[in-house]
């Protein structure tokens, strides 16, 4: 029976994919979000998902983002028609109780680990917590003819411990998100529910001593996925391929299990190490780079990997932090990832927190060492590689950093930069040019927009 669902935050990478799942069901979905991207307003309009600027007149429920206010005009508007909002969480988890689930979870990786699992299961439905890269490959999928769900299990809003999958696969766990759970006993505890809360089988990397540990406190014994010599290229890092191959060897032995792909390379994940373009900066060429790494770990091994990958070519890293709480208590750790590497600091991209003392920009620079003092911006719109470096000395590779809008920040950075190296030749070839030039008299539908560049 079609229902009709909005879902407030949209614009979230656990949020658009959710949505799109339900949508391809039959279901009727309407979405909210202060500040969508053009890229995805362009998706939630080729999945007729309806974005709507008032609240509908019929819903049968309303799912909103853990970073959604709960007193936001809109969350009280359903309440106040006996709507109560369901946060994203719970609804995955009741959503998933239609099929056999196999759970993703762990601190980092889930996305990748679970893309990898997509690449590789046919005839089976799956809810990414990102996209691909590929613009045609959707980030969910729904069959009512397939029997497995695949999806990430995200720990963040404490509500792992509403699912009950058929197989959980954790990657791994450090003490992220510890200000939802108070304190690391906590954590570890809703792991284990999760764990004793699987049907089938748990499925740990065989070197991870505290998901042993966590295991066997619920009387869980877990199958081991051995680790192989860390690949370090595009493919894996050890953990992610060693849960994969173990996973497929378990559904291998189910009783009508889903069909087993071997694709020849795995399809890249948007924001995950992604190639944003070349650009010029008086007269240097430079590549330009981003990735969604956010956690200490993640940009150790987003770092590593880039600069095994690009070789000894001067790299500078453009980092923004993302949460308060995060940066609090990782302070330290961040300083210690980017120690003697050239770094420009953003200010924290605060995802609905509130700011705290101590988790703030400047505490990852009075943790640093380095003597040539913490470069740091307010916004990009004010990004000056030149304000940094001499000509001579100017970095071959850029590479931004971060959960937040820092992306979207570096793609108009990347578009500043063309237009201004397009500017430059036309001067220097004595074309005239306008620049900001309104286009509203230039079209027939008189649209006002304005173009950076106009040239007759």
């Amino acid at each position: 029976m079609c229902k009709q669902f909005l879902f407030l935050g949209m614009g979230g990478m656990g949020m658009a994919p959710l949505a799109c799942y339900v949508r391809q069901q039959g279901h009727v979905v309407y979405g909210f979000d202060d500040a969508l991207s053009p890229k995805l307003e362009q998706f939630f309009e080729a999945q007729k998902i309806i974005i709507c600027e008032q609240f509908p007149e019929k819903l049968d429920a309303v799912i909103f983002s853990t970073a959604f206010p709960w007193e936001h005009p809109w969350m009280r508007m359903a309440r106040k028609r006996n709507l109560l909002p369901i946060g994203r969480g719970h609804f995955l988890a009741k959503l998933c109780e239609r099929k056999k689930m196999i759970a993703i979870t762990g601190s980092h990786g889930k996305t990748t680990t679970t893309a990898m699992l997509i690449d590789h299961l046919g005839d089976c439905d799956y809810i990414l917590g990102g996209f691909f890269a590929a613009p045609n490959k959707l980030p969910a999928f729904y069959c009512e003819r397939n029997s497995y769900l695949l999806c990430e299990v995200d720990e963040s809003d404490r509500t792992i411990e509403a699912f009950r999958p058929h197989i959980t696969v954790a990657i791994n766990l450090e003490d992220d998100h510890i200000g939802a759970y108070g304190q690391s006993e906590n954590l570890d505890a809703a792991f284990g529910k999760l764990f004793s809360q699987t049907h089938r089988a748990v499925v740990i990397p065989e070197n991870n001593e505290r998901l042993k540990r966590i295991a066997q406190s619920v009387g869980i014994s877990p199958i081991l996925a051995p680790i192989s010599q860390q690949k370090k290229d595009h493919l894996s890092w050890g953990e992610n391929e060693a849960v994969v191959k173990k996973t497929l060897t378990l559904l291998k032995g189910e009783k009508n299990p889903p069909s087993i792909l071997f694709p020849t390379e795995y399809t890249p994940i948007f924001r995950r190490n992604q190639f944003l373009g070349n650009v010029e900066v008086r007269g240097k060429g430079m590549e330009i780079w981003a990735d969604y790494a956010h956690h200490p770990t993640e940009i150790d091994h987003c770092i590593e990997k880039f600069q095994w990958k690009h070789g000894s070519e001067k790299v500078l890293f453009v980092f923004q932090p993302h949460r308060y709480s995060r940066t609090l208590q990782y302070a330290h750790d961040f300083a210690k990832v980017f120690e003697g590497k050239e770094v420009v600091f953003l200010p924290v991209y605060g995802a609905g927190e509130s700011p705290l003392d101590g988790g703030t920009t400047e505490s990852i620079g009075s943790h640093l060492s380095s003597s040539g003092g913490v470069k740091s911006i307010e916004s990009l719109e004010y990004f000056d590689p030149t304000v940094f470096y001499e000509k001579d000395n100017m970095p071959h590779k850029i590479l931004f950093i971060g959960a937040g809008d820092i992306f979207q920040g570096a793609q108009r950075w990347v578009a500043r930069q063309h237009i201004a190296s397009f500017r430059e030749f036309l001067a220097q070839h004595s074309i005239s040019f306008e620049e900001n030039f309104s286009l509203k008299y230039r079209q027939s539908f008189q649209i006002d927009a304005t173009a950076p560049l106009w040239i007759e």
